[in-house]
């Protein structure tokens, strides 16, 4: 399946302060955590659906930086609730307008992305007056197994893979569709294996029928991967340390140089990684 373009309306303030964040070490992939802190994608805690793309790393952002949980909520379903927000300050993030329309050429009603309006959301850990009961986070042996679940799976689709790697490091190569990984017994701990291994698979969807995508350069290949394997080691409650982070460090630093005046362009990343995201969590099952 292919990417879709993303519409350059969304880039808002949005693109500046994810990107600014990098430059300060604090985007969400440039940062570690542990099981349990902040656990899940970002989310409404009414509707239970996840929040996408920008939105989802920025929303993740000022969940670690401010030691929140990742459950969000709107005033009017705060008020509905009861809730009291008086005194707090909410977080803007970007609605896609979406409208349905006849394709021509085939005759089927396909959605188009119209535009974005802004939205403000506050985090549950503001709200006073009521009980927000979340999702139960996920046990971290749990995501181990949904992430040998998306290997098996690419597998069978063909991908090879050795362990360990005949240079000991961690990669992917496209011509032969062949991750490599060091003996999981070199690593600090399981985790750190396992989500070091999520962004090579990340790597692994540009092959074709998988997730294909314009190879634009190295470095945005990787701040995509990374970006992608944040929100799925997010997603499962994956732990990630600061070894992994450090050992990326170094790919990260020209996307900074190569795209410092095309700022919009993290945007354009962040929603290619989810579609990258979403399609590794469809294969865990």
């Amino acid at each position: 399946m292919k990417t879709q373009s993303v519409n350059p309306a969304e880039a808002f303030n949005l693109a500046e302060v994810l990107f600014a964040s990098m430059v300060a070490g604090v985007a969400p992939w440039q940062k570690t955590w542990k099981g349990g802190a902040a656990p899940g994608r970002p989310a409404n805690v009414i509707t239970g659906k996840s929040y996408r793309s920008g939105n989802s790393l920025y929303l993740q952002m000022i969940s670690m930086r401010q030691g929140w949980s990742n459950r969000w909520i709107s005033f009017l379903e705060s008020s509905k609730m009861g809730g009291n927000l008086a005194g707090e300050r909410g977080v803007k993030i970007e609605v896609p307008l979406i409208k349905k329309e006849l394709d021509k050429k085939t005759g089927v009603e396909k959605e188009f992305l119209k535009g974005f309006r802004a939205a403000t959301v506050f985090n549950i850990d503001q709200v006073k007056g009521i009980k927000l009961d979340g999702k139960t986070p996920t046990n971290p042996i749990e995501s181990v197994d949904a992430v040998e679940r998306m290997l098996d799976a690419l597998k069978s689709q063909g991908l090879s893979y050795v362990e360990p790697s005949q240079n000991g490091g961690c990669w992917y190569l496209p011509p032969e569709d062949k991750i490599g990984m060091p003996l999981r017994g070199s690593f600090d701990d399981t985790y750190e294996f396992y989500s070091s291994l999520v962004h090579e698979m990340s790597h692994a969807t540009m092959k074709e029928g998988r997730v294909e995508r314009e190879r634009i350069s190295y470095s945005y290949e990787e701040i995509r991967a990374e970006i992608a394997a944040t929100m799925i080691c997010s997603s499962l409650n994956l732990p990630r340390t600061q070894a992994q982070i450090d050992n990326h460090a170094a790919y990260l630093q020209p996307w900074l140089d190569e795209f410092s005046d095309k700022k919009p362009t993290l945007l354009k990343a962040a929603s290619e990684a989810q579609l990258i995201s979403d399609y590794l969590l469809q294969l865990a099952g």
